[in-house]
């Protein structure tokens, strides 16, 4: 008996230890690579939230830009065909 008495004290040693290192580790601060490593995962969740957002079919800025410069070139096209008398 006076062994599982020990044995328990022990365990419960070892297990605030272990406690005591886990609030150790929580109460130290941060290095800066380790704020640096946060904010790029904080940004990473946030683009891929930000890409989530846009629905299928929709314009992205990008794609709309891109539409809008074709417009443009095609109607430059148009225009210089035109005055060339390419187009009838």
């Amino acid at each position: 008996m006076l062994e599982m008495i020990k044995s328990g004290a022990r365990t419960c040693e070892l297990m605030l230890e272990d406690l005591q290192e886990i609030i150790g580790q929580h109460q130290q601060q941060p290095t800066n690579e380790e704020m640096l490593e946060e904010e790029g995962d904080q940004q990473e969740e946030q683009q891929a939230t930000q890409e989530d957002d846009v629905k299928a079919g929709e314009l992205t800025t990008r794609k709309l830009t891109e539409v809008l410069t074709t417009i443009t070139r095609l109607s430059e096209q148009l225009q210089k065909n035109t005055m060339t008398g390419l187009i009838l």
